[in-house]
This record gives structure tokens, sequence and C-alpha cells, in this order.
């Protein structure tokens, strides 16, 4: 199988508690084409230092203080090196086999602009609590109707169109991906893989839970650029309703929460040098990982 080069850009400020583990969980890969690159935003809280031990690990890091995340996400790509591109933030996690599954995704079939799978959601404590199921097949419409339907963590696309496309808006605070996405499937198809690529961490003090408002400013500048027909106040509506898609996650969690528990422990376990010398463990029985798909 064709390797190829895969950035991942992690933009970090004041993260302490889970950069470690987020950075593990990159390094940990088994993949040998990495090219990993950490914007830091001139933490103050012992993230440098972190990042520090792992630099001979990095293909770039660098502290400072900067604009915001997607200032630092942007500085990052414009240093990348890879044929594929994905950012993960300081607080969420890499599932194994991710970067093996992307490279056999985008080998077979060159065409594809982006690769999307499941994700996880995990607390503080690394313990699983829900997951995202993959809606890549919908149309622009669909998309700015129901919402892009992807996870962010989870999902990476060809250098190649991402300069098509003309990278991400500085225009967007929070919901630059939700445009990127947007603009990447305008030019081409998105493939859904039913593996679960990476998990993405729920906390009290994560972007997420903290700049909603912005958030939903963002969704409606980003209908407005693309949409036409409906009313926006219903397109909101729907973006926050997606009863398909919450049906579908909550019939994969029933399914899958117990295989879940196992693989995010085992995970954890190895990647923070629990069991520095063991192999990989094979995944749990009943759960299509990265390592099980075919």
């Amino acid at each position: 199988m064709k390797m190829p080069r895969i950035t991942i850009v992690t933009p970090s400020y004041n993260q302490a508690p889970f950069l470690e583990t987020t950075m593990r969980s990159v390094l940990r890969q088994d993949y040998p084409e990495l090219d990993y690159i950490i914007i830091d935003g001139g933490s103050t809280d012992g993230s440098v230092d972190i990042i520090r031990n792992y630099s001979a690990a990095l293909a770039h890091w660098e502290s400072g203080p900067d604009s915001g995340q997607v200032y630092a996400i942007q500085k990052g790509f414009a240093l990348a090196q890879g044929e594929i591109l994905g950012w993960l933030n300081s607080d969420d996690v890499l599932l194994p086999g991710c970067l093996r599954t992307l490279a056999r995704e985008f080998s077979e079939d060159p065409g594809v602009v982006a690769v999307t799978g499941r994700s996880v959601f995990i607390d503080a404590a690394n313990q699983p609590i829900g997951v995202t199921i993959p809606q890549a097949g919908r149309t622009i419409k669909n998309m700015l109707f129901w919402g892009h339907g992807m996870a962010q963590m989870a999902t990476f696309w060809s250098r190649r169109a991402y300069e098509a496309v003309g990278g991400l808006d500085t225009q967007f605070s929070f919901s630059f991906d939700y445009d990127l996405f947007v603009r990447l499937r305008q030019i081409g198809t998105i493939r859904a893989v039913w593996a679960y690529l990476a998990g993405f961490r729920l906390h009290p003090r994560q972007k997420t839970a903290t700049c909603l408002p912005v958030g939903l400013s963002d969704d409606r500048r980003i209908y407005q650029k693309y949409g036409s027909g409906a009313c926006p106040r219903l397109a909101a509506l729907g973006r926050r309703v997606r009863p398909q898609q919450r049906l579908t996650e909550c019939l994969a969690w029933r399914k899958d929460r117990r295989s879940l528990q196992t693989l995010c422990q085992t995970w954890i376990e190895e990647i923070m040098g629990h069991a520095p010398d063991a192999a990989p463990r094979p995944p749990s029985a009943g759960i299509r990982t990265p390592a099980a798909q075919e």
C-alpha cells in the first residue's frame, strides 16, 4: 500500500491537562510518513514544556502570541509537507490505526477530496460517552440545512483539494471547518469510512462549550454565503434537530458502547506509557476500528 505523507496540525493554547495525550495519540500511530506540526499560542500553563519534550518527533513547533485558532491552523498548513491534511485540537485524540486507514482510503480512490470517519465523544477522564456517525453523502443544500454531518477531528482532505478551494476562511472564528467542508463538497466526493478514527473530548473549558453564540452566528453567515430558498431560521432549526443523524448515532452507541470502553481504556494506557513495550493490541470484538476494517 502506498504510504502518502500525512500532515497533522495541532493548534494549542493552555491545554496542558490534555495536550500530552493528544500528542501521543498522533505519535503512537505507527505511521512512517507522519508530518506533525504544533502551533502554540503562547501558553503559560506548562504546555510549552510538554511540547519541547517531544520536539525531536515533530516536523515543526512554535509558541508565541497569535490571532487565534484559525490563524494557527492556517500557519501550520502553510508549513505542511503532506499530501493529506487534517488538524487535531489539543484536547482531542486520534484512535489506533487512523493514519493507516487514511492512507488506504486515499490510495484506493485518488480522486476523492476528503475522507471522514466515525468519532467517539470522551470525557475528561477518557471515558466514552457517545458517538458521531458521518453523513458524507449530503448534498450542499442538505449540508446547509442539516449541518455538514462530519466530525472535524475525524475528517481529512487532500492537499490538492485544500489548495483548490483556497484553504481556511479566516473570517470565521468558530465554524471555519463547516465552511471548508462545504467548499470541499462543491468540488468533489467526500468518502465516509465506517471506522472510529478519532475521539472528541467534552469538558467545561472547551471552545464548543464556551463560544456557542459565536458558532451560531458563524453558521448563519455560512448559510447566507452558500444557501438560497429556505428560511435561515428553519435551516438553523434543522441543524439543531437532525432526527435521522441522532437516531443513527443513538443506535450505534448502544451497539458499540462496551467495545468502545475497552478500546479507549486500552489505547489511552498504551499511548501514555503504562504499557510502553507492548505491541498494539487488537481491537475489541464487535466494533469496526481502523485496524479491524477490511
